[in-house]
């Protein structure tokens, strides 16, 4: 078991990347170095866009929550026969 640990941390299975058939040349080509260990890093775009969804989600609750307070408030002014504004 310790040769088949060396052998993986060793890292000569992944190939070089002057061979187009190995697994380090492939990933090289995709935009990855599978030598430098620096983690998933997102781009602002990919940033903005999984913020996007949540926060518009909430937005669009508070709008239409606030259409209804509105509406209903509203109607609940008309049936008690409360002034309206400007008469």
């Amino acid at each position: 078991m310790a040769n088949d640990l060396r052998t993986a941390l060793g890292k000569e299975w992944l190939g070089s990347l002057d061979d187009p058939a190995s697994p380090a040349s492939i990933a090289a080509k995709l935009g990855h170095d599978l030598f430098v260990n620096k983690g998933l890093v997102p781009t602002a775009f990919e940033k903005i866009e999984s913020i996007l969804p949540t926060e518009s989600l909430k937005l669009l609750f508070t709008i239409i929550g606030a259409v209804v307070g509105g509406i209903v408030g509203s109607w609940i002014a008309l049936k008690l026969g409360l002034p309206t504004h400007g008469k």
